[in-house]
């Protein structure tokens, strides 16, 4: 370690890097209602999902400049499919005609397979 900063294999200087993975996320969730309050509805949901990657990239910065961009193949361990379990919860507001609108926060446990 010269200066304080690490080299890649080329030797050139950075300080940190970073792998970005890019997923479209599909999830089949199960939704059980708990409290009904007047028009309120207390919502939870889980199930599993599948993510299929779109994009993997390998990001090097210097003194917190980009200064490289690749691609990660698939020979570097990325994998192009995964599975998660998703669970959160959430309410709802339920207008005339059966039209539910609401809100909720989802969580993802991954599982790369």
């Amino acid at each position: 370690m010269a200066g304080g900063r690490d080299k890649d294999i080329v030797g050139m200087p950075y300080d940190r890097w970073d792998n970005v993975e890019t997923f479209i996320h599909f999830p089949v969730l199960a939704k059980v209602r708990l409290i009904r309050e007047g028009k309120w509805t207390a919502v939870v949901f889980a199930g599993p999902a599948a993510n299929f990657l779109l994009s993997a990239k390998n990001k090097t910065y210097l003194d917190g400049e980009l200064i490289s961009e690749q691609d990660l193949p698939e020979s570097f361990g990325v994998k192009t499919l995964t599975f998660s379990l998703v669970f959160g919860g959430g309410a709802e507001w339920v207008f005339s005609f059966n039209v539910h609108v609401g809100s909720r926060i989802l969580r993802s446990v991954h599982k790369m397979l």
